[in-house]
This record gives C-alpha cells, sequence and structure tokens, in this order.
C-alpha cells in the first residue's frame, strides 16, 4: 500500500489565501475516498470535490499543526457509525485509489478539497460482511510560510462500530471502578475535623469571629515564605500600559514577502513595526515596484506614523535594505479617507555618510574625511597663490594648495613640474599656458 503522489490543490491554496486574509479559520471536514484512477502525468493540484465519483466519507480522527504544515489522520474502515448513530457498510471491495481531505473556510458554506493524494499500490478495502477492517490514513500538507492560518476541525468524529459497543458495555462498570478508588479517601465532613481549631473555616469566617481570622492570619503567614517585598514589586497602577498591551520581541517577526508582491501596497495597519523579507535572489526579482532592478535577498520593515490601525488616512515609511550591496533604500505611501493607496515619496537610495561631501564651513568641504578646495571650472590658479615646490606636492594624484588638496584645477604655469603632473592626471587639473595674444 502506497500513496507517494500528493498534493496541495488550487482550491486548497485559494482557501488558505482567503482565510489568511480574513483572518478566519480553516476548517477540514471530513476525509474522501473514490475509486478514481488517476493516470501517471496529470496535474493532481487541478483536482476538485467534482473528480471524486461515488465517493465514501469518514470523520477527522486527529489534526496536528505546526508552523506551515498540518497533518491529519482518519480510520478508512469497512463498518463504522457517524455522529448520527448511522450504521454505514461497504458493500463490496473498495479500491481507495484517491484519496482527498475537504475543507472549508469558516464562515463560508463552499466545501472543497484541501490536499490529495493518489495511491500508486492503493489499499483495497474489502466488503463487510461481518468482520470489521480498517487502516489510518494520515496526510500531511505544508503550506506558504507568509500565511498566518488557524486549522481546526470539523466537530463530527466517526468511530469504529466496535468501538462504540465497547464504550457502551464500560458505562457500567466505569461508575463501579470510580467508587472503588475513592473509598479510601476522607469525605468533607473527615476533612472538617482535621482542622486546627484555630484556623478559620468557612462557617468561622462568615460568622465574623474576628478572634479566629486573626489567628488564621497569623498561622498563614509563619507558613508562607519568599514573600515580595511591595517596595519591589511593580504594581499595575504604577504602568503606563498593562502587562497585555506591551510588545515584545517575541511579537516581532519576519515574514516572507509572497512572490509578486507590489511593494507599494504593504500599508501598515498592525499598530507595531512589521519585517518581512525575501530569502533569495530569485523571489526578489518577483517583486513589483521595488526599489532597484538588481534587487537580491532583502528585509522590509514597514511602520505607520502614530502605530496606525486603520488603513484611512494612514502614513506607512518602507525601509529595505538589500543583503547583497548592503544598500538601504526608503520610500513613503499613504492613503485617503477611502484607503486609496498614493505614492508619496517614491524609493530612493539612502547615502552612506562616510561617502557624501560635507561643507565645512570654511570655503573647504570634507570627502571621505579628507578636505579639498573645490574648484570653480571657471577660475584658474596662478602660480603664485599655488605655492608649489616640486613633483612631492603631486603625490597619490593630487594637487595641493596650501596643505589643502584641488579638485578638477586649472593652473597657469609653463613648468614641466605641472605638464608631467597633468600628463598622468587629467582629472586633477588642466594645465593652461600664457596668452600674450592681444587679439
Amino acid at each position: 500500500m502506497e500513496y507517494n503522489s500528493k498534493s496541495l490543490t488550487r482550491e486548497g491554496a485559494t482557501m488558505l489565501a482567503l482565510a489568511d486574509k480574513e483572518e478566519k479559520a480553516l476548517i477540514i471536514d471530513e476525509v474522501i475516498v473514490s475509486e478514481k484512477v488517476i493516470t501517471a502525468g496529470n496535474d493532481i493540484s487541478t483536482l476538485t470535490m467534482a473528480d471524486f465519483t461515488s465517493p465514501l466519507t469518514y470523520g477527522i480522527s486527529s489534526k496536528v499543526q505546526s508552523d506551515n504544515q498540518f497533518s491529519v489522520k482518519s480510520v478508512i474502515t469497512n463498518h463504522w457509525q457517524d455522529s448520527a448513530n448511522t450504521d454505514h457498510t461497504t458493500n463490496k471491495d473498495f479500491n481507495v485509489a484517491l484519496v482527498g481531505v475537504a475543507a472549508h473556510v469558516d464562515g463560508y458554506v463552499d466545501q472543497h478539497v484541501l490536499t490529495v493524494a493518489v495511491g500508486n499500490d492503493p489499499f483495497v478495502l474489502p466488503a463487510y460482511q461481518g468482520t470489521d477492517v480498517s487502516f489510518v490514513f494520515g496526510i500531511t500538507q505544508a503550506y506558504s510560510a507568509s500565511q498566518n492560518v488557524t486549522i481546526k476541525m470539523d466537530g463530527s468524529v466517526y468511530a469504529l462500530a466496535t468501538d462504540l459497543d465497547d464504550v457502551k458495555n464500560l458505562q457500567g462498570s466505569i461508575g463501579i471502578a470510580i467508587d472503588d478508588k475513592l473509598k479510601d479517601y476522607a469525605k468533607k465532613d473527615e476533612v472538617q475535623n482535621l482542622i486546627p481549631d484555630d484556623i478559620a473555616t468557612t462557617k468561622n469566617v462568615a460568622d465574623g469571629d474576628a478572634e479566629t481570622l486573626t489567628s488564621a492570619k497569623e498561622y498563614a503567614d509563619t507558613q508562607v515564605s519568599g514573600k515580595a517585598d511591595d517596595s519591589t514589586v511593580v504594581h499595575t497602577a504604577d504602568m503606563r500600559k498593562p502587562a497585555n498591551d506591551v510588545v515584545g520581541l517575541e511579537d516581532i517577526t519576519q515574514k516572507a514577502l509572497p512572490d509578486g508582491t507590489d511593494l507599494y501596497t504593504l500599508i501598515n495597519t498592525a499598530g507595531m513595526p512589521l519585517q518581512y523579507f525575501a530569502s533569495a535572489y530569485t523571489h526578489a526579482q518577483t517583486m513589483i515596484n521595488k526599489p532597484t532592478s538588481a534587487l537580491s535577498t532583502f528585509i522590509l520593515i514597514t511602520s505607520s506614523v502614530n502605530n496606525r490601525t486603520t488603513t484611512s488616512y494612514n502614513y506607512t515609511f518602507l525601509n529595505l535594505r538589500d543583503v547583497s550591496t548592503g544598500d538601504s533604500y526608503e520610500a513613503l505611501i499613504n492613503t485617503d479617507g477611502t484607503g486609496k493607496v498614493t505614492v508619496t515619496r517614491p524609493w530612493h537610495k539612502l547615502a552612506d555618510d562616510s561617502k557624501v561631501v560635507h561643507n565645512s564651513g570654511n570655503g573647504t568641504v570634507t570627502v571621505d574625511g579628507r578636505k579639498f578646495v573645490p574648484a570653480d571650472t571657471d577660475h584658474t590658479i596662478p602660480v603664485s597663490e599655488a605655492g608649489v615646490a616640486g613633483p612631492a606636492n603631486f603625490a597619490a594624484g593630487t594637487l595641493k594648495v596650501d596643505d589643502l588638496e584641488v579638485l578638477g584645477a586649472k593652473v597657469f604655469s609653463d613648468t614641466e613640474d605641472y605638464k608631467t603632473f597633468a600628463a598622468a592626471h587629467p582629472s586633477a587639473i588642466t594645465i593652461v599656458t600664457h596668452d600674450t595674444s592681444t587679439s
């Protein structure tokens, strides 16, 4: 018995997306089985309820959900009773060739196939002839990690008819067994007699016996150890916000952005910053309205002004960091009263402060920690101002004037030092020879 081919159906993916979007539970209803044979090479993700011809249906016996996957089990049998105590049997050998898990989104009546499994060596369920035959079928299905969906079981559970008979037979003996186990335990009035006389009982307290109450408090004080010092604890009245309204580190998690997401639609209404990511270049390249055509693996943080929780008049900043280049980008989007999104400021690259020009305020600028005199392309620096005293001043491809480097300067000179330097570094200075013409 083997069921090697399984898949989340397209209808199942649609239900998961709807449940995630509307924050509703996905309810697993039942397992359905059919004798329909699916030939190899067919796309089983396209299967629907209509493909399960003359199906048998069974309830879910267990469901487990963890991270972005769930597992369900069901007892497939030739003799069972449903929740309405209706008896079911198979009247012929049944080839369990196709198995599906049927589900619906909470609040919606339409039921669809969530996931399917095709048997390449299917189990044959024999016809019921007085002997119960069953097997437990289990299927595990993964789904998108970005979808936050709660999966629940339908309230109906199917059980084997023989199991129900066993429960009925046990009912009479259960009460006897319980009584026998409790016979050695003290009864209420016996427990009352075990309480010391100086400890307040319910009756004492109700009567308002001050002496008994005082005695009870003194006794309790002697029994309690490690009591909190009132001066060292935090009182709820001292807190700016109640403990259940404080955002902890565990509340700030990263979610994978689905392929094809339009980044300009990520209005944040969560009331706190949200983090998203694309784990590879192939995923990043599918994004719409990305800040750069070469975008690779990235982290994206969205934060709205005043941690707004509605889609109207919401201003959301988008901060994206490209892991491969280390570049950072920022954009601002906002909504009007109808929730329509407008791009207030498109993506722009944030400059590296160490690589930008800083105005020093004294006629010089600083670039990458080095000071320069910005050269006016319409101005020339006479040799007398330059104060250049030889080739040593041309080190590292720069021209120094009063110990400050000059960028793109024009220099009046006929000397070989300047000409040699200009030939080697044409982008640093331009040699302008004396022009004595009178025309």
